[in-house]
């Protein structure tokens, strides 16, 4: 099944789809290294990324954020 997404442009830049192993992954990810968000966000032009990373879901926010809980909840299955 494939959704158009209809963002608001003067709210998102950007936004797109990813699969729910796709955010499992990010998941794992931001679990195993705290610090990639960060890391990721120094560089403005984002110019150390190839393009093929940026079409990837990288991270998700940190497990302090009440949205990170919510997909951690998600992924699992308990929501």
């Amino acid at each position: 099944m494939q959704f158009q997404l209809d963002i608001a442009t003067d709210e998102l830049e950007h936004a797109q789809w990813f699969s729910k192993s796709e955010v499992a992954d990010a998941v794992r990810r931001i679990e195993a290294d705290p610090m990639l968000k960060w890391l990721q966000r120094g560089d403005v032009s984002g110019s150390f990324l190839t393009e093929s990373l940026k079409q990837q879901l990288r991270y998700v926010p940190p497990k302090g954020a009440i949205a990170y809980q919510l997909i951690k909840q998600w992924v699992e299955g308990v929501v």
